[in-house]
């Protein structure tokens, strides 16, 4: 008996198959392209969530577009992981990227506009190092945005949206757009130092509540850093950046970019209940014991950990975020309220 034997096609480089394949304006452009768009590199789980409809179907849609290189549609998405280095193993997923070819269908759809997103070229010159911790970022968002149109009560907007309600002003004089003036100073066991500088958030997004049109802009931080704490100003660690955001909120300095009636706050994703408890002892330290309402914090799993692969995670909306002597934050509530 003669046994035909099918070639399986690589996860992680494009085979040719000669297709044109043509595009869902629905189902391939606005749930798959866009949230790429949105949110930055996703797993497979975030798209076929956004996607909706059978997971086989989506899955299978997702390889389509990935592995056909003919046409006018070529090389819409990419996988990302040059040799799966990253990436635990038992990691099932596949990780998506938006290619040149993507958003130039989003933008010839009218879907987004002429902007790149100026919070990229920070995160692509970190994903050369730590490919886990731009993952993070977008995974919470991606999270936040999947749980906020699952509910209703919220409207989601992304760095795009925020970047098209921006002060003119400050878009125009701005070389990052998202960038805050934080002026900081700190008293060390032997000396005070100040410092004045640029801010750039990970992510940013704004949640509206469509009841009260409550507007709260968040800045989105990844915390990945084996120390928490600082010896000096000059070098990056969490006290600058609690020091930087807090300075920035007391200047209203986020207002140029959120609105004038939207208040800030930071969002600390990391990967440990200890690392949490790390920072909230620093902000504690730095404020005398009295705490801050700005900083929540949550652990997530981690992309090349030895946990699970990240899934869409609804408790980053509906569930509690920790912080430093204060009640917990609840996004669906936009207060310390657990319950609307």
């Amino acid at each position: 008996m003669e046994i035909q034997v099918t070639e399986r096609r690589s996860r992680t480089r494009r085979k040719k198959t000669g297709v044109n394949i043509a595009l869902s304006p629905d189902f391939d452009v606005r749930r798959i392209l866009l949230p790429l768009y949105r949110h930055g590199k996703l797993p497979t789980a975030y798209l076929l969530a956004f996607r909706g409809g059978s997971y086989t179907a989506g899955r299978n849609r997702l390889t389509k577009l990935y592995h056909e290189t003919a046409g006018e549609n070529a090389h819409l998405i990419h996988r990302i992981s040059p040799n799966w280095r990253y990436i635990n193993p038992l990691y099932r997923d596949e990780l998506y990227d938006l290619g040149e070819k993507g958003e130039d269908i989003l933008r010839q759809a009218g879907l987004i506009g002429e902007y790149q997103n100026p919070l990229q070229q920070k995160a692509r010159m970190r994903e050369m190092v730590n490919l886990p911790h731009a993952v993070m970022i977008s995974t919470t968002t991606a999270s936040i945005e999947l749980a906020a149109q699952k509910f209703g009560t919220h409207r989601f907007f992304s760095w795009d949206e925020v970047l098209e309600h921006m002060q003119p002003e400050h878009l125009d004089t701005s070389e990052v757009p998202f960038a805050m003036q934080a002026d900081i100073g700190y008293r060390f066991d032997d000396r005070l130092e100040r410092k004045s500088y640029k801010l750039i958030p990970d992510g940013v997004f704004v949640l509206k509540d469509q009841a009260s049109s409550e507007a709260v802009g968040f800045a989105v931080e990844a915390e990945n850093r084996k120390q928490s704490g600082a010896s000096n100003l000059m070098h990056t660690s969490f006290l600058k950046t609690f020091l930087g955001y807090r300075s920035i909120t007391r200047a209203n300095a986020h207002r140029p970019i959120f609105g004038e009636k939207t208040s800030l706050m930071v969002l600390v994703v990391t990967r440990s209940q200890r690392k949490i408890e790390e920072m909230k002892k620093i902000i504690m330290q730095a404020t005398d014991n009295k705490g801050s309402a700005l900083f929540c914090f949550r652990h997530i799993p981690v992309l090349g950990s030895p946990e699970a692969a990240p899934k869409p995670d609804q408790t980053l909306f509906t569930g509690a975020w920790e912080r430093a002597g204060h009640p917990p934050f609840y996004l669906h509530t936009l207060s310390d309220k657990p319950h609307r």
